[in-house]
């Protein structure tokens, strides 16, 4: 069974990268997962209580770095808790979207 099967994820494709955020979701989260990718990207999976947070980000320091990002959470709340959280840093409140009409809901209340 997929957890984000509910539909309560949001996503960010091409966000400008700050890596002060990695830092800032350490102290929220605690150290995450990390997958390196090719071309010097880094995959980076936070499991906070109730969700996951994913970014996919250019190697810090990168001219133009760019980073994907990806938030589900198991319910409405905690989906509102999280992108609250995210919505202060690089254009995150205008980029993040939510493509299904539970995340819908969350987004725009």
């Amino acid at each position: 069974e997929k957890p984000y099967a509910g539909g309560l994820w949001l996503r960010a494709p091409d966000e400008p990268f700050h890596p002060p955020v990695i830092d800032y979701l350490i102290e929220r989260f605690g150290e995450p997962r990390v997958t390196p990718r090719a071309g010097g990207v880094s995959t980076y999976h936070f499991a906070p209580p109730g969700g996951t947070v994913r970014v996919t980000a250019d190697e810090p320091g990168r001219g133009g770095a760019l980073s994907a990002w990806w938030v589900h959470a198991h319910t409405p709340e905690r989906l509102a808790e999280l992108a609250e959280l995210l919505i202060p840093w690089g254009t995150l409140r205008d980029t993040l979207r939510a493509d299904t009409e539970q995340a819908r809901e969350v987004l725009c209340s």
